[in-house]
């Protein structure tokens, strides 16, 4: 499965915080933006990797080829 197709079968929280991350935002602010505890973020994003290398059916460690295609070209200039 390709990385769009995968981020859209993630839960909407656990896509989002992956795509504010991929954006430069870190933990405290990632929880602002989603309205979470910040000692909540680490772990959510530790399982919405978990989950998009599932769906990829690539390793979670190579999280710049998990980001959705759009937002590769934003960050990596």
């Amino acid at each position: 499965m390709d990385v769009e197709a995968a981020f859209s079968r993630l839960p909407e929280t656990h896509a989002a915080a992956l795509r504010l991350r991929a954006r430069g935002f870190d933990e405290g602010a990632i929880a602002a933006a989603l309205a979470l505890e910040p000692k909540a973020v680490a772990p959510l994003l530790r399982i919405a990797e978990a989950k998009l290398g599932a769906l990829t059916g690539r390793s979670s460690e190579a999280k710049t080829e998990l980001r959705p295609e759009a937002e590769r070209g934003q960050s990596d200039r």
